[in-house]
Formats: C-alpha cells, sequence, structure tokens
C-alpha cells in the first residue's frame, strides 16, 4: 500500500456516515417527541472511541509527546518547565502536570482530553442545537483536523 491511499479516508468516513445516522435518528426522536439521551451516549461512545484511542495519529504528538514526557507531575513543577518553549502556555503546562498526577501514560492522556472536549463539546451542542448528533457530524466535517493535530484546542 502506498504511503498516501484513498483507504486511509475510509474510517473517516464511516464515522461520518455514523454521525449522520445518529442524526437521522434524532431527528425522529425529536417528531415523536421521545427521549434522546441514549442517543447522546452513542454520540459520545463513538466520539471517544475514534478520537479518545487514536493512539500517534496526525502531527501533533511528534511536539506533544516529548513535551508530555519531559513535564513532571504537578506537585514537582518548577519555574524551569514553563522556560522549556515560548511556544507552550503556561496553562497547558499547567494542565499536562495535573493529568501527569493521575497518570504517566501519554494514551490516558490523549484520551482525557478528548473526554474533556467531548463534554464541553456536548453541553455547547445541547443547548444552541436541536440535533446534537447532527452537529457533531458537522464538527467532524469542519473541524476533524483541529481535534486530531492540536491538544492545546
Amino acid at each position: 500500500m502506498a504511503q498516501y491511499s484513498i483507504w486511509y479516508a475510509v474510517p473517516y468516513m464511516l464515522l461520518l456516515a455514523a454521525f449522520y445516522f445518529l442524526a437521522y435518528q434524532e431527528q425522529r426522536s425529536i417528531a415523536a417527541k421521545r427521549n434522546r439521551q441514549t442517543l447522546h451516549i452513542w454520540c459520545g461512545v463513538l466520539f471517544l472511541f475514534f478520537f479518545g484511542l487514536r493512539g500517534f495519529v496526525g502531527w501533533d504528538w511528534h511536539s506533544y509527546y516529548p513535551l508530555f514526557e519531559s513535564i513532571p507531575s504537578l506537585f514537582h513543577l518548577s519555574s524551569s518547565e514553563f522556560d522549556t518553549s515560548e511556544l507552550i502556555e503556561p496553562g497547558y503546562i499547567i494542565y499536562v502536570a495535573f493529568v501527569k498526577l493521575f497518570t504517566d501514560n501519554y494514551h490516558v492522556f490523549i484520551f482525557i482530553s478528548v473526554l474533556i472536549d467531548f463534554l464541553l463539546l456536548h453541553k455547547i451542542f445541547k443547548r444552541y442545537n436541536r440535533n446534537v448528533a447532527f452537529a457533531f457530524a458537522l464538527f467532524i466535517g469542519f473541524s476533524l483536523t483541529t481535534e486530531i493535530n492540536l491538544l492545546r484546542n
């Protein structure tokens, strides 16, 4: 298989199709005035499974993984960690150090970050949209690279 292949897009297309299917089901639930909580749970499961368990996909890990490995936990954080790079925000360093209180695993860190993203997005989408699954489909369609490549989003 070549370095670049159309087959690499298939998982993303399937994810988008799954969210469109959930959006269709949610629209039917809205019309029938049924509870949509189960559909929102499925949105969370899909989002967390796909993005939270992504491993070393994208380009962000080239810079974030060494940074994660070099930052100590919050209680061992010193001012020298804030001098490591002028491009890294102090808030992000504190966030990484806080997560390192619980785990030293970069993949768990990614999962926690995606979980926070999902919870915030779900809250916003639920407040301002009737169809949450469709809002997630649009988010994936327009902001996929943002979710994959920017841990500091």
